[in-house]
């Protein structure tokens, strides 16, 4: 079970949005493959609170509202044209 976290971690992060972290990108890259929160946390070994605040912030640094997948719109649509 771990080794497979590994591996979606390694394949994530084909496109590096500036001004974001590092962690920010895996997230944002894991949102627009439709992964849930608690999801995401399993994933990272973060909590879920953890990925809600990350989500927040990136949400801020992106100039995004702050409504309901108002984020995860915005990661498919950009992922996808990229």
């Amino acid at each position: 079970m771990k080794h497979s976290k590994i591996l979606i971690l390694e394949e994530t992060i084909q496109l590096g949005i500036s001004g974001l972290t590092r962690m920010e990108n895996i997230i944002l890259d894991l949102i627009a493959k439709q992964k849930k929160s608690k999801e995401i946390a399993n994933l990272l070994y973060l909590s879920e609170k953890t990925i809600r605040n990350h989500r927040y912030n990136i949400k801020k640094k992106l100039d995004l509202p702050n409504e309901n997948n108002s984020l995860s719109r915005w990661a498919v649509m950009s992922f996808k044209c990229a």
